[in-house]
Order: C-alpha cells, then structure tokens, then sequence
C-alpha cells in the first residue's frame, strides 16, 4: 500500500526534539487515527491507523515511533522542570513581577493576576494562530502556576 494514504506528513524534527520527553508508543493499544507521532525524524498525523501499521512494519526504524506528549504533559514538564531550575519558585517569581508591573502601573497587581495576564496574552497569540499548541501549552502552564503562587 502507498504510505501517503496511511499518514500526512506535518514537519521534520531534530534529534533533540525526539529525545526531549516523548515516550515510546504501542501501537497496538495506544495508536488512534488522527494522532500526531513522531517516526524518525518527522512529524506525522495517521489518517488510517491500519494502513500506517502495514507501512511501517516493512520499514526499518519501526520502533522509533513516538507519541508527542499531550499538552498537559509538556506544561508540567516544563513548570516543574526547565523553567523551575532558570527562574526559582514560581511563587518568588510570580511575586516579582507582580511587583514590578504594580510599580510601572502604580495599582496592586497580585502574582496571580500576572498569571491571569500572561494566559490571555497567551489567549491573543491563539486568535492569530489557533494551532499554534506552545501557547496552548504556556496557557496550562500559567493555569498549574496560579495553584503554587
């Protein structure tokens, strides 16, 4: 079967976006038409899951078959981790910028009301474009943020 039937390739991807917090995929249980995953190095929708399966067993690097993780996973990924270790407590730094907008803008502004502006900025980036999934993902991020300020 021609494999352009069984998948809509989205983008390549470097080494390091693979590497970077997937996790490997059954495809017997957790593959669905319609998902994104990473195989090799591309990005790819499946638009017939049993068709994909049949093309991609005949092909070497079967089992580099990812999933991309959801947007709740890469938020916490990202809360927890990367930016964590970059910028502090999310609440120390939170408070921060709370008090540097409440001095540029001579009002009280809380450190979750930062959170709250930050997500619909976020939420304005999407009205110009609506796939874009990292302000998807910052807006989870900011949400999660507001329980530990």
């Amino acid at each position: 079967m021609d494999d352009s039937c069984s998948f809509e390739f989205i983008r390549e991807v470097t080494e390091t976006e693979l590497l970077k917090g997937n996790v490997m995929l059954d495809v017997d249980t957790d593959l669905a038409t319609g998902q994104l995953i990473y195989c090799g190095n591309s990005l790819v929708r499946v638009l017939d899951k049993e068709a994909f399966l049949t093309y991609w067993a005949t092909v070497e690097d079967a089992l580099t078959i990812r999933t991309l993780p959801s947007i709740t996973e890469k938020a916490e990924r990202i809360i927890f981790g990367d930016r964590e270790a970059t910028y502090g407590a999310p609440s120390k730094n939170l408070c921060l910028i709370a008090d540097l907008w409440s001095a540029y803008l001579d009002t009280d502004i809380s450190a979750t009301q930062v959170c709250d502006m930050m997500i619909l900025l976020k939420v304005a980036r999407l009205k110009n474009s609506p796939q874009h999934r990292d302000s998807m993902v910052d807006i989870v991020g900011y949400t999660l943020l507001k329980e530990r300020c």
